[in-house]
């Protein structure tokens, strides 16, 4: 499935491919205020934001589902991350299995565990209380932005979620994203902010169809 110009490809992700991802990812966020808030240490945020999303995106298990968009040439241009219906919370095995790759994420940013705490409790407050599917994360290149990855990746998923007769949670923390997600049928279901000066993430809902 895809486009003229790029696949996509469901199944999980090898270590290589992985980490390929959680680059993608850190060049997508590279100023982002959420991640600048939590990881605070500009120098090290790069590779902390690296080490972040690979400590996700390469400990999946068997309730997470990854799908890549990919050029013709095979260059990775997005990446999205679901979980099915009763999979998160995460199993403590596979958070003890993330837990070394996101310490080291946060090493080199003081107070950064401690705001990162702030937010997940916060996060997991906000989670809908039936089974949903929750949309972890959706990242595509910078310089691939607005060509309709990110569009097809969406789609690809929300066939799926349409059929399982679920509704859909995400988090997101830009704003301008609000009406694009919108457009799919979620809405504003809750902010999350677990301080003044904390920038805000936004809860979206999307019920089934």
């Amino acid at each position: 499935m895809g486009s003229d110009t790029f696949d996509l490809v469901d199944g999980p992700l090898s270590h290589a491919e992985a980490l390929d991802s959680a680059r993608l990812a850190a060049r997508a966020y590279e100023g982002d205020p959420f991640y600048s808030y939590v990881l605070s240490n500009a120098q090290r945020r790069p590779h902390s934001l690296v080490a972040l999303h690979q400590a996700v995106l390469g400990k999946q298990n068997r309730n997470e589902l990854c799908t890549t968009a990919r050029d013709k040439e095979g260059r990775l241009l997005g990446v999205c991350l679901w979980v099915r219906p009763g999979g998160f919370p995460l199993s403590p095995t596979t958070q003890l299995r993330q837990l070394p790759l996101t310490l080291r994420a946060f090493r080199g940013h003081q107070g950064a565990m401690l705001r990162g705490l702030g937010y997940q409790r916060e996060s997991l407050a906000s989670h809908p209380k039936v089974p949903h599917w929750y949309l972890w994360s959706i990242t595509v290149e910078p310089t691939s932005q607005r060509a309709g990855v990110g569009t097809a990746l969406l789609n690809h998923g929300l066939e799926r979620v349409d059929a399982s007769g679920h509704g859909v949670y995400l988090e997101t923390q830009n704003r301008d994203n609000l009406a694009y997600y919108e457009r799919f049928g979620f809405v504003t279901s809750n902010v999350i902010q677990p301080v003044p000066e904390a920038p805000p993430l936004f809860s979206m809902w999307r019920p089934s169809r």
